[in-house]
């Protein structure tokens, strides 16, 4: 039936009066922070299961698993993210580093999923009004039976490791310096104390970490086999620092950084030591003082020796060494001491960039190879080319150069020269300018 006109629009007053009308309101904060985000999606190797995190920018948040064969999906709480530092990071000091986050692993034996978790935000502010200065409240771990999608929780976990392959074996550090070895199959537990530092190989048989402790004599390197009681395997002992172990691409062989040569010394320089994964103990392949290092160069405490993909190199970090402390700077009061920022008009960073680059500057690390079979060691970068890109046998690297152009960067951008450099004699040749 046909309606006049304004018979509709009368209808339609009706409808659409005051009471029926819904206003839309301005989005605040709280509705900002509420927004989730779907972080570190991952599926197992059997296709079967999907884990991911599903967090806000503010609150608490989960994490999730899907079935993907019957569509079924749980959650399970996963705390809420901790604030973005305001310092910048190791790798660019001028940007903060990225927000930690919830990263779930499933194990090789598509049997449990693992997961780091945060305190729920209510705890966390709980903590900062009754004790300001206090640290907030401890992190920690949930693992996921898959066969029954339940949930086991720790805490006060710094850090975990499951191997790539080898089955159900589990890895967590505790902040006490406990190093828990779990086999989750048989819920079987192995604590290994005054732990620093620890790594899985790939294959899950061999579990290698670092003590630091009281006593001097147990420090170390040591080595064991999931599910062996024996005792722990000594790479290499005794009093001194063991830092920055990894291992090759076919996880034959480890290396890692110790002073245990010079502990005697008032200022122990560090050395390079290989461990083959069947032999013992572990042998320096680059000593404090070998040659190849230049004169005012040490080892450098804050880069990771990294093999070739052929294994047939090892690329290890130096620094320039550190200076003697003045002896009458010791004797000053802290009133008698005079603290302040220096400027000059043909500083390459201005100020405040210097301020933030400090740092990273500090624990800037150059780059040199050393051919495992000569034993020789040649140094590839230095400051006046820092940057270097290895290919993978360790024969050639590419080299940017910015020094000639950081005045520009606060008023035209960054800009850089481009070298190749022969990993074999440190010789460099200019590509491109610019």
């Amino acid at each position: 039936m046909h309606r006049p006109p304004l018979l509709a629009l009368i209808l339609l007053l009706a409808c659409t009066g005051p009471g029926s009308a819904t206003v839309p309101r301005a989005l605040s904060h709280a509705d900002l922070d509420a927004w989730r985000t779907i972080t570190s999606p991952l599926a197992s190797r059997d296709g079967r299961w999907l884990a991911y995190a599903y967090m806000p920018v503010e609150g608490d948040g989960d994490i999730r698993l899907r079935d993907l064969i019957s569509g079924r999906e749980w959650s399970f709480p996963a705390g809420a993210l901790p604030r973005v530092p305001m310092t910048g990071s190791e790798a660019d000091p001028e940007r903060p580093p990225p927000r930690r986050n919830v990263h779930p692993v499933f194990t090789s034996d598509n049997r449990y999923l693992v997961a780091n978790t945060f305190p729920p935000l209510a705890a966390t502010h709980e903590t900062r009004r009754a004790r300001p200065a206090a640290e907030p409240p401890p992190e920690g771990l949930v693992i996921i039976d898959l066969a029954t999608c339940t949930a086991t929780r720790f805490e006060g976990v710094k850090s975990f490791q499951v191997p790539a392959r080898g089955g159900a074996w589990l890895a967590y550090l505790r902040p006490s310096g406990d190093l828990v070895l779990r086999d989750l199959a048989s819920g079987k537990v192995r604590i290994l104390p005054n732990v620093s530092d620890y790594a899985f190989a790939r294959d899950g048989r061999t579990l290698a970490f670092t003590v630091s402790g009281d006593d001097p004599a147990i420090n170390g390197v040591y080595a064991i086999t999931p599910g062996e009681h024996t005792a722990p395997l000594a790479l290499a002992t005794g009093p001194g620092r063991y830092r920055k172990f990894s291992w090759d691409r076919t996880q034959t062989r480890a290396a890692f950084l110790t002073d245990r040569d010079e502990a005697t010394r008032p200022e122990p320089r560090l050395a390079v030591y290989v461990w083959p994964r069947d032999a013992h103990p572990a042998a320096p392949v680059l000593a404090a003082t070998a040659a190849g290092l230049p004169a005012e160069t040490v080892i450098s405490p804050d880069a990771t020796p990294a093999f070739s993909y052929d294994g047939n190199k090892l690329f290890i970090g130096t620094a320039p060494a550190p200076s003697a402390p003045d002896p009458r700077l010791a004797a000053l009061t802290d009133e008698e001491r005079v603290t302040a920022d220096l400027w000059r008009w043909n500083d390459d960073f201005i100020q405040p960039l210097q301020k933030v680059r400090a740092e990273k500057e500090r624990q800037r690390a150059y780059a040199g190879a050393l051919d495992l079979a000569s034993g020789r060691f040649v140094q590839l970068a230095d400051p006046t080319l820092s940057m270097l890109t290895l290919n993978d046998d360790g024969s050639k690297a590419f080299g940017l150069d910015d020094l000639p152009y950081r005045r520009r960067i606060d008023y035209d951008g960054i800009y850089q020269d481009l070298y190749l450099v022969d990993a074999a004699t440190g010789a460099r040749k200019l590509l491109a300018r610019e």
